[in-house]
């Protein structure tokens, strides 16, 4: 019976001094899931200023797409006027002749 109760003792003291560990560590916790929702926060702040930017970068491509097809367009029209002016100069040219 008496080595029960040392047993029961020393079981006592050892819960006993891991009762200010256990203490410990669950502030330890506490403060490592505040710091979790804290940078969670900040990770959708910087994920909604990412699609933001995605937006605005997909506008910019479309409206320089557009831009690109414009100048394309216009190089067209601008070579098919010199190719008209060559040719009304080498008719000139040639019933000048």
């Amino acid at each position: 019976m008496e080595a029960i109760r040392n047993q029961l003792t020393k079981q006592d003291q050892i819960l006993d001094d891991l009762a200010p560990l256990v203490v410990c560590m669950k502030t330890q916790a506490n403060n490592i899931g505040q710091e979790v929702d804290s940078q969670n926060r900040i990770i959708d702040e910087v994920d909604g200023d990412v699609e933001k930017a995605q937006g605005k970068l997909k506008r910019a491509q479309s409206k320089l797409g557009k831009v690109s097809e414009a100048i394309k367009q216009n190089k067209s029209w601008i070579l098919i006027g010199v190719l008209c002016v060559l040719i009304v100069v080498f008719v000139i040219l040639l019933f000048s002749v």
